[in-house]
């Protein structure tokens, strides 16, 4: 939603911070995608795809510690300078529509079972070494 505002905004869509961000969201959803699915073979019984998680996890922790200096450093701020009062106001509400639309409680409540459930997996690793 954001994006789509900075660049009616005049922000082009390439070579810009735009397209950085849109590229490394990308890459966050396959190593999620990554994770899932070592994780879906763990549970069957797949001893040795742990690395595969451990891979994953890693890379998408690296990948998020960069993503978030650059909104923070560099997105925001030049939203901040982009918009209006009134014209962040709005986006905000969009937002908060556009999440509880999207499972809201029910988003986060996913993710967390995954955290809880990738350090089960770290904790049945560590207690087979």
């Amino acid at each position: 939603m954001l994006f789509k505002e900075m660049i009616k905004k005049g922000m082009p869509e390439k070579d810009s911070p735009v397209e950085a961000m849109l590229i490394e969201h990308e890459q966050g959803r396959d190593f999620v995608k990554g994770i899932i699915k070592a994780n879906e073979e763990f549970k069957k019984g797949n001893k040795n795809i742990v690395n595969e998680i451990i891979k994953n996890a890693r890379g998408y922790i690296e990948l998020l510690r960069e993503h978030i200096e650059k909104e923070d450093d560099i997105l925001y701020p030049l939203a901040e300078r982009m918009f209006t009062k009134d014209e962040k106001d709005k986006q905000l509400n969009e937002f908060k529509k556009a999440e509880l639309k999207k499972g809201g409680k029910e988003t986060v409540r996913k993710y967390k079972d995954l955290v809880i459930n990738l350090e089960n997996v770290k904790k049945k690793h560590n207690k087979n070494r």
